[in-house]
């Protein structure tokens, strides 16, 4: 799939757009992200739009919708695979929403380094994504970068024990299901734009959260300490609407693809891991508590929690095995690499 988009970018480029007729009124396109402002997506939001808008001479145009202007990402995550959104920036919990495979990614305490994630998820699972996301209505045209997820809460969390039988938010999929019963905490789903609702009235009391979302969102204000567990490496996806990828030209679906193409994930994820640490700054500068734990600590976290993956795998169905095992066969293969 990734070649299929960088051919069509290269055939951009030999057939080009000067001699198309030039359109009175350019195509427009919603994108949506629950990006809050002020964050690198939000710069990566802004660099895609320009990008686009200069390659295509104006013939395209993307409005950008932040901070969940369209909804939360579990109502727009379907609004892509129905055409009803053309282009939006998720978390992979939301592209797991259609493509439930995919939130194998976000297994916790899976990966043992960036650099492993990295290497698996950009050699060994994009076309296969890509594959999934498609029969399910949406196009991949790149990976993005969500950030490092920690414990967070109204309390200090420092042992897995802590949470049990705390009413806790639970990422709306099944693999965060999973995690937090291999805890013995009491799990409530909510989307990224009811948490802060959810702390407030009393129905949660903790969650786990990207720092990169945490802040800029206001949580730390309304749970205040961040155990650093690091447990989850969250990674996100570009798409575009299968129905609306349809509509567009061949030229268009190429300056889409080389635009995409030439902001690469480490790009993108460089810009948002570049700020996760300025974001725990500001957080304590705010008043709020960074608890960092020894790796004895964090060992006992995840050996709470890894028991649990064959239930995580089984849960998500599909193409689950194969999906699991394409990033088992990936970790070796990078392991030999490196």
């Amino acid at each position: 799939m990734r070649q299929l988009l960088a051919a069509a970018a290269g055939a951009a480029l030999a057939i080009g757009i000067a001699g198309a007729a030039a359109q009175e009124k350019p195509i427009e396109l919603r994108y949506t992200s629950g990006a809050p402002p002020k964050t690198p997506w939000e710069k990566q939001i802004n660099r895609f739009v320009d990008d686009v808008a200069r390659e295509s001479k104006g013939q395209i145009k993307i409005v950008p919708y932040i901070n969940a202007q369209l909804g939360n990402e579990q109502d727009t995550m379907q609004q892509i695979a129905r055409g009803r959104i053309d282009v939006g920036g998720f978390s992979v919990t939301a592209a797991a929403l259609l493509a439930p495979e995919l939130g194998l990614m976000s297994v916790p305490f899976l990966w043992k380094s960036h650099a492993e994630f990295d290497c698996v998820q950009d050699n060994h699972l994009f076309d296969f994504s890509a594959e999934l996301l498609e029969k399910r209505g949406a196009i991949l045209i790149g990976w993005t970068e969500v950030g490092t997820v920690d414990v967070v809460g109204k309390k200090p969390l420092l042992k897995p024990e802590d949470v049990k039988g705390m009413k806790v938010r639970v990422a709306p999929s099944k693999t965060a299901a999973v995690f937090w019963k291999a805890l013995g905490a009491n799990g409530t789903p909510l989307g990224i734009t009811e948490i802060n609702s959810g702390l407030q009235t009393g129905l949660v009391e903790a969650a786990d959260l990207p720092i990169t979302f945490y802040f800029p969102a206001g949580v730390g204000k309304l749970a205040p300490h961040v155990t650093m567990t690091q447990h989850v490496l969250a990674g996100g996806v570009s798409v575009v609407s299968k129905q609306t990828w349809k509509k567009l030209d061949p030229q268009h679906q190429s300056i889409i693809s080389k635009v995409a193409l030439s902001s690469p994930p480490e790009l993108l994820r460089k810009e948002v891991r570049g700020m996760e640490a300025y974001l725990r700054q500001q957080h304590v500068k705010a008043g709020g508590t960074i608890h960092q734990i020894s790796e004895a600590e964090r060992d006992a976290w995840r050996r709470m929690v890894e028991p649990s993956w064959p239930e995580m795998v089984k849960s998500v169905g599909g193409q689950g095995e194969k999906f699991w095992k394409l990033i088992q066969d990936g970790k070796k293969a990078c392991a030999k690499a490196s």
